[in-house]
């Protein structure tokens, strides 16, 4: 009785949680992944129907996708540059509180 009820309010919000994934991947995953699997299979369809288009358009892909990601390393290296110097700036505080030089002059 009472075991049975205080461990359904334990694992309610769990159960909740589960449930609602199950609906999702029901109702949203499954169509999408079938989506998918049917854009997939047309584009290899084509690609074996007319490699004499198929080819230069997978090239043209690769070199776009190339030049995408290239952009957005730099992007991520200026990112990672600017998080670089505010976590030394951070340091560079925390070592500051830590001696006690929390002074203007100091820093």
């Amino acid at each position: 009785g009472l075991l049975k009820f205080t461990s359904d309010m334990i694992s309610s919000p769990w159960r909740a949680v589960r449930a609602a994934g199950e609906w999702l991947a029901e109702h949203f995953c499954v169509p999408a992944f079938e989506c998918i699997q049917e854009f997939f299979t047309a584009l290899f369809q084509f690609a074996t129907d007319c490699p004499i288009v198929s080819i230069p358009l997978v090239l043209l892909s690769n070199a776009l996708l190339i030049w995408k990601f290239t952009a957005a390393r730099d992007s991520v290296g200026q990112l990672f540059e600017i998080t670089g110097k505010m976590t030394s700036a951070a340091l560079g505080l925390k070592n500051a509180a830590m001696t006690g030089r929390v002074t203007d002059s100091g820093l």
